[in-house]
């Protein structure tokens, strides 16, 4: 986030809250892919081929694989949210749904991007909602990974739990900063970024609001007189700081894209950009 060094205080305090130790989560439970005997009572479709490595399960198949726990799988949460960590050679959608006791079900579906030849460990954070009744109770979920041609994804680990208060601002906030993959429509497409189903620009709607009330609060219960130069500038000040902070977020992506191509791109051939591009999910040129 060296783009956002304005704020890199409050982020590093967030994450720092993050790192708090797993029992102060709540419940959950964490499964990780090393034996086989576990990996065998665990639901898998659409795939063409699942073998343990060093790391993890490793998955292969057309267009999509899924992964569900074992039959009978019970938990009870009162938030829900999940930690995926896996490795790919491409970029690619991870489509998580969960389902109730009672019939709550709720999907989130997230963009993860992967730059060509990186040997990173993608460690994905979400937060899948509020379960509805009293006595509900997980009784289901569902991980698939997405491309546009063959996937390959190596399962690490996954992590259903119960986030503090703390923890879900974290995940919301690097939700906020989360960027796009690249596609062949990125470039003719402005979507705002959200956070825990909060677009950007309500975001921006409420902030201007808000700040609004607050300055005509201020000068009437301080005494000054709220003639129409000072209701205007409530309002117009507001809006355009609105404005800026939309303009930096936009263009903060557009940066993050710029060096990642940067990165991949520079220095290589025609035919290694094509084949490059191609991993991203670009099997045409538009």
């Amino acid at each position: 986030m060296r783009l956002a060094a304005p704020i890199s205080g409050l982020l590093l305090l967030i994450n720092l809250f993050s790192l708090l130790p797993s029992a102060a989560h709540g419940a959950g439970a964490s499964y990780v892919f090393n034996n086989a005997s576990v990996v065998s009572r665990w639901r898998l479709e659409h795939v063409s081929e699942a073998r343990l490595t060093e790391g993890g399960l490793l998955l292969a198949g057309n267009n999509y694989v899924k992964i569900g726990p074992p039959a009978g799988f019970k938990m009870q949460l009162r938030r829900v949210a999940m930690v995926l960590r896996f490795k790919s050679p491409k970029s690619l959608v991870v489509n998580i749904s969960v389902r109730a006791a009672g019939g709550w079900e709720t999907l989130k579906t997230v963009s993860v991007k992967v730059l060509d030849g990186s040997d990173e460990q993608s460690r994905l954070r979400v937060y899948l909602g509020k379960p509805e009744g009293a006595n509900s109770y997980i009784s289901d979920f569902a991980v698939e990974f997405y491309s546009i041609e063959n996937v390959t994804v190596r399962l690490d680990g996954i992590r259903l739990y119960e986030p503090t208060a703390v923890e879900l601002g974290s995940i919301f906030w690097e939700e906020f900063w989360r960027t796009h993959v690249i596609n062949g429509f990125i470039v003719g497409s402005i979507s705002a970024p959200e956070a825990g189903g909060v677009g950007f620009m309500t975001m921006l709607y409420i902030l201007v609001f808000l700040s609004f009330l607050g300055t005509l609060g201020y000068y009437r219960y301080s005494g000054h007189c709220l003639s129409p130069r000072r209701v205007s500038g409530a309002l117009v000040i507001p809006i355009i700081v609105a404005g800026v902070l939309f303009a930096v977020r936009m263009d903060y992506k557009w940066l993050v894209l710029l060096h990642d191509d940067a990165k991949t791109l520079s220095g290589k051939d025609v035919g290694e950009r094509v084949r490059i591009v191609n991993s991203r999910n670009l099997d045409k040129f538009l």
